[in-house]
């Protein structure tokens, strides 16, 4: 029987199921102990019952004494088998209810003409590979653009604010950066071009670099970006390059808000309206008007363009994700949606990129996943922290830069617990991000690193104070 989703004491979702399956196997393993030596000790009182009548069954008592030593190494054999789940490979499941929809949304046909002309203007934008690599060389010491550029510590905030919207600026206004980018101008004759083939669910406040370096990774086909982004920090552009141009990827065409959302529009001309100071809301709202490098705060734009915000919604290019989706994949037949994770796992705090990976989920649509190294899920690993991070997400506790957009995501969530339920399966489930299977003589490692794991997460202690 397969675990599903049952909220005891401080567990729930894919950690209740993962500590009622490893409890599950730990007793199923006690007893397939039992059995082989069951059988052996039946085995020795036979044998010793036959040795005092030994002239009575004479052959009869050797043949019952080989017989019983097979059947106790065939039993030994078998229940070795099950043990190290070589005949029933199993695994921690999540089971998610989806009869009742997980969020609350419009039909695109009851959207007014406006909003899906918006619509329709989105997802004709676009970055390709090769235009993403010429902008990153643009950047540092030995480019014209953003000179403290440190590829180790600036962030994709960073350079939104110190590159892409000073480049992207046109005359009194300014237009999303992929317009106004070179490949651009020389393809705007044929719109079919700009069509994305996958959407980029990324964090701001990742690395700029480990954007760039999981987007070309995504085009080579690999399964991590680590190698890449060590390439593009040191400056070999022509290893990168030269593999690119055997792959045939440059030309692979990526959505990615930062470079596709007009960033005039929006957030261009200001930082929001400040909290109280001496708060903690206030020391986060400074720390995001700030250079990571310098410290020093990022300038304002001096445009004229209108902003649209939730103020005007038709208009507004940060609340149609969900029906650019939708859309792109109606029209585009291999339209994937593409997750690049960064180190610290802090795109699953933010609740539009939760409600992107969702939003994808439930339409069918291909996703796919860049992390920095698979040595962070290494499952005999003894830091807890990333798996106690990631079992108790929940969207009620997902950052939002804006808090009216968090309200706007959880006014779509009729039921949280279903809602994050299914975060958990995205994550953890067979087909999700955490998929290795285990399987051989591991199996009974995993299982007790499980109900380990369980234990941290139960009782909150330090890995250290656990046996």
């Amino acid at each position: 029987r397969k675990p599903t989703l049952i909220v005891v004491g401080t567990l729930r979702g894919y950690a209740k199921s993962e500590q009622l399956w490893a409890c599950q196997y730990l007793t199923f393993l006690r007893r397939a102990m039992v059995v082989p030596l069951l059988v052996d000790g039946l085995g020795r009182i036979i044998n010793a019952t036959l040795f005092n009548f030994d002239q009575i069954f004479g052959l009869y008592s050797m043949l019952l004494d080989a017989l019983m030593r097979t059947l106790s190494a065939v039993m030994e054999v078998i229940s070795l088998l099950f043990m190290v789940g070589i005949l029933s490979e199993q695994r921690a499941e999540i089971k998610v209810d989806l009869a009742r929809p997980l969020c609350r949304n419009t039909s695109p046909q009851t959207r007014c003409a406006v909003w899906l002309d918006k619509v329709r203007e989105l997802s004709e934008r676009s970055m390709s590979v090769d235009g993403m690599l010429e902008l990153y060389k643009r950047l540092g010491p030995g480019g014209d653009v953003m000179p403290h550029f440190d590829p180790r510590r600036s962030t994709t905030h960073d350079v939104v604010r110190q590159a892409l919207i000073p480049l992207s600026c046109v005359g009194d206004g300014g237009t999303a950066y992929c317009e106004v980018a070179a490949e651009a101008r020389e393809t705007r004759s044929s719109r079919q071009r700009m069509v994305p083939e996958r959407m980029v669910t990324h964090a701001w406040d990742n690395l700029f670099l480990h954007l760039v370096a999981a987007v070309i990774a995504d085009a080579l086909g690999a399964k991590e970006y680590e190698r890449i982004a060590g390439q593009l920090a040191h400056g070999d552009f022509e290893a990168v390059e030269t593999q690119m141009e055997e792959e045939g990827g440059m030309d692979q065409r990526y959505w990615i808000c930062a470079f596709c959302v007009n960033q005039h529009a929006g957030i261009c001309g200001g930082f929001g309206d400040p909290p109280p100071e001496d708060t903690q809301e206030y020391d986060t709202w400074d720390s995001k008007r700030r250079d990571t490098v310098t410290g020093q705060p990022f300038p304002s734009c001096p445009c004229k363009q209108p902003k649209c915000f939730n103020d005007s919604p038709e208009l507004c290019e940060m609340n149609k994700f969900d029906d650019m989706m939708s859309l792109l994949q109606k029209e585009s037949p291999e339209f994937t949606q593409l997750v690049a994770v960064d180190k610290k796992f802090v795109l699953f705090s933010r609740a539009w990129c939760v409600a992107e990976l969702v939003e994808a989920s439930l339409s069918c649509i291909p996703q796919n996943v860049q992390i920095f190294s698979h040595r962070q899920f290494d499952i005999k690993s003894a830091d807890l922290d990333l798996y106690k991070k990631l079992a108790r997400l929940t969207v009620a506790e997902c950052e939002a830069s804006r808090p009216e957009d968090k309200e706007a995501i959880l006014a779509r969530i009729p039921d949280l617990p279903e809602f994050d339920a299914h975060l958990q399966d995205i994550i953890f489930g067979r087909h999700g991000l955490l998929e290795k299977q285990f399987d051989g003589f591991g199996l009974i490692d995993a299982a007790v690193r499980t109900a380990r794991r369980s234990a941290v997460l139960l009782y909150d202690v330090p890995n250290k104070k656990l046996p």
